[in-house]
């Protein structure tokens, strides 16, 4: 029986994202847990991100990457064909309004 394959590891099997993920928490050293400390985001969306089985967005992947030291070109120079150019600017109107608030907030 052929194993079904999400919907999330379709889209983004030709791009990488979580390969590219797994590959800077490794180089850095770094464990699910303690990246997850760093970004404020819960190791089990790390973990299904790293192994494709979620979509990531564009904000968790600028907080992913400023942990990182890498620039957003790691990920979206492979995105570029597939993200609507509508869909960019709400994402980075949407950052900019979270940059804005108190860290409580956040």
């Amino acid at each position: 029986m052929a194993k079904s394959v999400s919907y999330a590891q379709w889209s983004l099997e030709p791009h990488c994202i979580g390969t590219k993920l797994r590959a800077l928490r490794t180089r850095k050293r770094l464990t699910l847990s303690r990246l997850a400390a760093e970004t404020g985001l819960s190791t089990a969306l790390l973990s299904k991100l790293e192994t494709e089985r979620m979509i990531p967005t564009l904000p968790t992947l600028a907080t992913i990457r400023r942990i990182y030291g890498v620039g957003m070109g790691t990920f979206s120079a492979s995105l570029r064909s597939t993200i609507s150019p509508r869909l960019a600017r709400r994402a980075w109107r949407r950052m900019r309004e979270l940059r804005r608030l108190p860290a409580s907030f956040r």
